[in-house]
């Protein structure tokens, strides 16, 4: 199995246009629910596949990636379907 560099996964996140943030303790966001500190974060530094916040590290992945993991806020919990 060959490891994925940093320049597939960017190169990825650019081909989709939509990436997902998972922090180190598993919360999934996207960029349009992404909270203060990593929307700050996120501005400061847009080619960044990685940022550290106060509340944790958030890693970028491709949608298509991650497959059927959604950001939580999109994610109608009681109809299980994505907004």
């Amino acid at each position: 199995m060959t490891k994925t560099t940093s320049v597939q996964v960017k190169a990825q996140i650019k081909f989709d246009g939509r990436r997902l943030w998972v922090s180190d303790n598993g919360d999934v966001t996207c960029d349009g629910h992404a909270g203060a500190y990593l929307r700050s974060a996120i501005e400061a530094n847009p080619v960044s596949i990685s940022h550290r916040t106060p509340l944790g590290t958030w890693d970028a992945y491709s949608m298509h990636l991650l497959g059927a993991l959604p950001c939580s806020t999109c994610v109608d919990w009681m109809k299980l379907e994505i907004k």
